[in-house]
């Protein structure tokens, strides 16, 4: 038994040391130009051309900076056509012998058999829970559609106050993931009515509900919207998910999430209505007030102490 421990946590800690690579994959149209690439800054972008024919390339790019790949994706396209683009998770969750990751990841697979991934659009705000939730649906789409070039469609149905920080995070999720996100500031029943007007195909939509969440203790995977509601079925992988796997899954996989957690925030609402959570609280040696990240909250019933709403 304790050898089979002793495996289980150098292959757990072997995989947490190693860095980070953001990879991205892009459909370029060169029309005669392919003196242009040679122009591109990369710094320290790696990437590598694969020709299919003489105007249209495929092109590779990474890096362990995410700011550095985007910058780079940006002045790709300033010199050429890039007619699609998406991104190639750095490891593959489907190793993950954890039993919340399989259940999820059949509850979405089942979703896409259903109802087609260009059918579903996930519900997003660049919280922590749907965070989690884009990665496993693009896990699934590059495991089991691995030629889908469409953008995943994400509604973020926007408060009125939203922080700059949750802002600048949806934004960057956007063009790292190759999003088409849908920002929408109204109440919930009406962005629903007008996305589902716009997009009439749309039949299923993806959500990081916990069960642990207010009034989702009776939430079923697949749950038509309540009668009064745009009818779409709701689908929600994570029921059975605590606060701890969620953060479990973002740290094992080095995901990038939203930078309030790291300063005192465990569940992000707007400006009005979220403050830092007070069980993080704690002084320095000076006497200074700091807050410790999210991550390191030790009791799951306190998760939305700095939430009035």
């Amino acid at each position: 038994m304790d050898s089979i421990f002793r495996s289980v946590l150098k292959k757990y800690l072997s995989d947490y040391q190693k860095p980070i690579v953001f990879k991205k994959i892009a459909n370029v149209y060169l029309n005669g130009n392919s003196g242009e690439l040679a122009n591109l800054e990369y710094g320290l972008v790696k990437f590598d051309i694969i020709k299919s024919s003489s105007n249209n390339v495929q092109l590779n790019y990474e890096s362990e900076s995410i700011d550095d790949l985007l910058e780079f994706e940006d002045d790709l396209r300033r010199l050429v056509f890039v007619s699609s683009s998406k991104a190639v998770l750095p490891v593959s969750v489907y190793s993950d012998m954890n039993i919340q990751v399989k259940k999820a990841l059949h509850v979405i697979e089942t979703c896409f058999e259903k109802y087609r991934p260009e059918d579903t659009f996930i519900s997003f705000n660049g919280g922590k829970d749907c965070t989690v939730l884009l990665h496993l649906m693009l896990a699934v789409l590059e495991k089991h559609y691995p030629c889908y070039n469409q953008k995943p469609i994400c509604l973020y149905v926007q408060s009125q106050h939203p922080f700059p920080e949750q802002e600048e995070f949806v934004d960057k999720c956007q063009r790292l993931y190759s999003l088409e996100v849908i920002k929408l500031q109204m109440d919930i029943k009406n962005a629903l009515k007008i996305t589902l007007r716009d997009n009439p195909n749309l039949k299923a939509c993806l959500m990081g509900t916990r069960r642990t969440d207010p009034f989702s203790q009776s939430l079923s995977e697949f749950q038509m919207t309540d009668k009064g509601y745009p009818e779409v079925m709701r689908v929600n992988p994570l029921l059975s998910w605590s606060y701890f796997h969620i953060w479990d899954y973002l740290l094992y996989y080095k995901i990038p999430y939203c930078k309030l957690y790291d300063s005192g925030y465990t569940s992000l609402g707007n400006v009005d209505n979220t403050l830092r959570n007070s069980a993080l609280l704690y002084k320095e040696f000076d006497g200074e007030e700091k807050y410790l990240p999210a991550y390191k909250l030790l009791e799951e019933d306190s998760e939305r102490s700095g939430r009035n709403s």
